[in-house]
């Protein structure tokens, strides 16, 4: 049994995090695979999906399938355009950029979803998986999710104030 100081389990989750993201930038191709859970609280109650991620990349390019109760969805990056489809629909949405966004390329959600505060993600511990035999050992960490507010319809104006999001990775 090992007891980490928190100082410790932060420093260690960053450096987990920076030598996985330089491992994937040097492969040429890379297939992931995601189960996210989403729980949000409001004053008007808690919702929670569910969603299964499959992504795929190659250098730049890359391409996410979402399956989740309200659907499938297929979002594709080639190298400059973002492009949408519901895997159920015959149509395709290029998604403009804003000038802002256009000096750094869209992510696949897992990576961009929330602006989330790395430098202060904190190792949990190490479970197995339980994806596949044998089993292989998971990194479970939660990284802050940095707050942020927005106009939402008319003058309602959407905050969020905090909160957590917890990976697993495999090792």
């Amino acid at each position: 049994m090992a007891i980490v100081s928190n100082a410790s389990a932060e420093q260690s989750a960053g450096k987990l995090l920076n030598d996985l993201k330089s491992k994937r930038e040097t492969l040429s191709g890379v297939h992931q695979e995601f189960e996210s859970t989403n729980t949000f609280t409001s004053t008007h109650g808690t919702q929670t999906s569910h969603q299964q991620i499959v992504v795929d990349v190659s250098g730049k390019k890359w391409r996410e399938r979402s399956v989740s109760g309200a659907g499938n969805r297929v979002r594709m990056f080639d190298g400059n355009d973002l492009f949408a489809i519901e895997e159920e629909d015959e149509e395709y949405v290029r998604v403009k950029r804003k000038d802002k966004d256009k000096e750094k390329d869209p992510e696949p959600a897992p990576y961009g979803s929330f602006d989330l505060d790395w430098a202060k993600a904190k190792e949990l511990g190490r479970q197995p998986c339980g994806f596949a035999t044998p089993d292989h050992t998971c990194i479970v960490f939660d990284v802050p999710v940095k707050g942020w507010a927005h106009i939402g319809r008319g003058t309602h104006i959407v905050r969020m104030t905090g909160g957590v999001s917890r990976f697993a990775i495999d090792n």
